[in-house]
């Protein structure tokens, strides 16, 4: 009786035979098949996978490991925190050289700021000259008015200095907004830089300026450190080299300034020139994003 003639399906699906077991089991020890190149011999119904057949199966190569996704890790910032390349602490990052993949953030509108702090400027300003106007009245009516208008030159001086007050608390509503608004635009900016390694996250920049004396420190983290990080990360992505610059070193001199009665006049110049250059950025972020959306929608644009 003669010996089974074994046949397979080689990579281009072309009938590799007739051959005997013996050779059968030097093609498998060779790697010249897998557990899933398909095998017949002469009265078997169909073909079926070489892993089936006990005799054969022992002499095939052990599969190949299945690769792990494991996440790039890049170095550790200077405060600690570690970027990923899948997933990581801060959030998702991309490996410099390549493209910066442009996050979800809302523009920022520097002319809205800047517009709260002269209104509120204008107003304070405005309650302080009203008040000092009133004061001078009522001593001027005193001293020359009768007993009678007096009294009518009191109530309108308590009149305009009731108005001046509600001025002041205008201005000083105003005042806040804008520094609210200010915090806003931090937190943005630093939500642009997430995706490169940032040095911290947008709610533990603006969050620690709020902690006392800690924030002494940290205050050249959120501003200067911000400006540092982001000079990086322009110069590290394709994509960004045509982006806003900032100055790292204004932002610092600004900080400075800011610590001694002296420099308050250059530090508060120095401030609106910071702001702008952060609302740039974020702003440059944003019409990135925008792009990127409908560069991935399919067909471009559509009307209807």
């Amino acid at each position: 009786m003669s010996e089974i003639q074994w046949f397979y399906l080689d990579p281009s699906n072309k009938e590799q035979g007739p051959y005997l077991m013996s050779q059968m089991h030097e093609l498998a020890s060779g790697g010249h098949f897998d557990s899933e190149t398909l095998l017949w011999y002469e009265g078997l119904e169909g073909w079926s996978p070489a892993g089936h057949f006990p005799d054969i199966a022992p002499h095939l190569p052990a599969p190949a490991p299945a690769p792990v996704a494991t996440p790039a890790v890049y170095p550790a910032t200077p405060y600690g925190i570690q970027g990923y390349g899948i997933q990581g602490a801060i959030n998702l990052t991309a490996p410099p050289g390549g493209e910066y993949p442009f996050p979800n953030v809302k523009p920022a509108s520097f002319g809205k700021f800047l517009s709260l702090l002269i209104g509120g400027f204008i107003t304070i300003c405005l309650a302080l000259l009203i008040l000092n106007a009133s004061g001078s009245d009522t001593v001027a009516s005193a001293a020359e008015l009768p007993s009678g208008q007096d009294t009518e030159a009191q109530e309108s001086s308590n009149t305009s200095v009731l108005f001046a007050f509600g001025l002041l608390a205008l201005g000083l509503l105003l005042f806040i907004i804008a520094r609210i608004l200010s915090l806003i635009y931090l937190y943005r900016a630093w939500s642009a830089l997430q995706r490169g390694q940032a040095r911290t996250t947008p709610g533990a920049a603006v969050g620690f300026l709020f902690i006392p004396l800690f924030n002494l420190y940290w205050i050249f983290v959120a501003f200067p450190g911000w400006a540092s990080d982001w000079t990086r990360i322009r110069t590290s992505y394709t994509n960004l080299l045509g982006a806003p610059a900032v100055s790292p070193g204004l932002f610092l001199t600004m900080i400075i300034c800011a610590f001694s009665v002296i420099g308050i006049p250059i530090a508060i110049v120095l401030s609106f020139i910071c702001m702008n250059q952060m609302c740039q950025v974020v702003n440059f972020m944003a019409a990135g994003h925008s792009r990127q959306q409908m560069g991935q929608s399919s067909g471009g644009m559509k009307f209807y």
